[in-house]
């Protein structure tokens, strides 16, 4: 049986999580030693019992939520923080654009980080890296459930979103769970549902109509339907995919390899529209175009291709292996060079329309035709057409900093230890 943890009450946000999603019996306090429960829920697990032999008793274990700035736990037998809310620097958002709209906390246990968030326009989906999985409401911040997914036997790689389903993806089978409560589907035995895969899967999936994308070690692309449960197709590309692929513009699918492969297919049936080679290593994913494709590489050249039969269509040799996903918006591809600063080129014939060697990082965003350049603890707002530098602010302790959608989306700060916090534009 897999390991759960139900949340049978909507947590409001700043009266969130458990410190003790451990199993075992631990227990929380304040510092004062007396006990402050919000929200009491159960966790339980259950071994798998041999054939023939009665299911163990589950051992259950109390979960207490607790108030973030007051967050502790026993552990080694000596009281100890676990986590505390970090301080929001509302000027340096409020210079971003945005403005804070709630803070939220993500369930991690003790001794583990943030993994993943997946954000969905009705709900946005944490994982932390011992497979805790939480629901949030994108709206107010809430807590919708939290649980413990999975086997423990195999990595996750990826949530989808199909209808009021959430497909919790591990690298070698598919876990549907409920949408608003975290529950397993059931088959007609009653037995929780498990999608087996074709493969064991590396990258997270892309969803094109229910047809679920994915890459694999062995260079294969999978292709699962969702409703059905089962694998469609599955094409040999070559090299490693460690690249999740990229739906084009035209309803195709990018797909490249560590082995320099660039693959245009069909997510129907899974032929190849085109194929094309480059001379390094390909390890993040195609951005689309209007009409066409752009692909980094570490044989230090950007690329672009034709979208319907994946020719090249320009080349641009850099200084750098380059290994950030490049950025498309407004007619320019947005490249980071290592040790150059922030390139933007053409994106009809790759000619570069300025360099700021000022800025280093990635392109997560456009706000009111604004770029959001963000490089792990630095966020710049520049202007697309020059490349000036318009404002820039430090936002130090950040896992990740997020805009969704890529065009003037919502603000996401993310902290490793499950804090969550969404701004919105001013």
């Amino acid at each position: 049986m897999p390991v759960e943890l139900k949340l049978f009450a909507r947590v409001p946000a700043l009266m969130l999580m458990g410190a003790a999603l451990a199993m075992g019996g631990c227990q929380c306090c304040e510092e004062g030693g007396e006990e402050a429960p919000v929200t009491k829920a159960t966790a339980s697990t259950a071994a798998t019992p041999a054939a023939g032999d009665e299911a163990a008793a589950p051992a259950e274990a109390e979960v207490i939520w607790y108030d973030p700035t007051t967050w502790f736990t026993w552990l080694d037998g000596e009281k100890k923080p676990v986590r505390k809310a970090a301080a929001i620097p509302f000027d340096a958002y409020s210079t971003l654009g945005y403005q804070l709209q709630w803070t939220s906390f993500a369930a991690v246990q003790p001794g583990s980080t943030l993994e993943a968030v997946d954000i969905f326009d009705n709900v946005i989906v944490t994982r932390d890296n011992r497979s805790a999985f939480t629901a949030i409401s994108p709206r107010s911040g809430d807590i919708r459930w939290a649980q413990l997914q999975g086997y423990g036997l195999a990595a996750f790689v990826g949530v989808v979103k199909s209808n009021e389903t959430l497909l919790l993806v591990e690298e070698g089978q598919i876990l549907p769970v409920t949408a608003d409560l975290g529950q397993a589907i059931l088959n007609s035995r009653g037995a929780p549902v498990v999608q087996k895969l074709g493969r064991v899967v590396r990258t997270e999936p892309l969803n094109v109509s229910g047809m679920l994308l994915f890459g694999t070690e062995s260079g294969h692309v999978v292709a699962h339907v969702a409703r059905a449960g089962v694998t469609s197709w599955q094409y040999l590309i070559g090299g490693r995919v460690v690249a999740k692929p990229t739906l084009l513009n035209n309803g195709a699918a990018a797909v490249v390899s560590t082995s320099g492969d660039v693959v245009v297919l069909s997510p129907e049936v899974g032929s190849a529209l085109g194929r094309a080679k480059v001379f390094g290593a390909i390890e993040t994913p195609a951005v689309a175009g209007p009409d066409r494709f752009f692909v980094v590489s570490r044989d230090q050249s950007v690329y672009a291709f034709d979208d319907q039969s994946c020719s090249p269509l320009w080349r641009v040799r850099t200084e750098a292996q380059l290994t950030l996903p490049p950025a498309f918006a407004d007619g320019k591809v947005f490249v980071q060079v290592p040790g150059k600063g922030l390139m933007a080129l053409n994106a009809s014939n790759g000619q570069q329309a300025w360099l700021n060697k000022t800025v280093n990082g990635s392109v997560i965003g456009v706000r009111k035709g604004r770029l959001i350049v963000w490089d792990g603890n630095r966020a710049t707002v520049v202007e697309p057409v020059r490349g000036d530098v318009i404002s820039t602010v430090d936002l130090p302790g950040l896992k990740e900093l997020r805009v969704v959608p890529f065009m003037d989306g919502d603000l996401y700060a993310l902290w490793s230890e499950g804090q969550i916090s969404r701004f919105v534009t001013k």
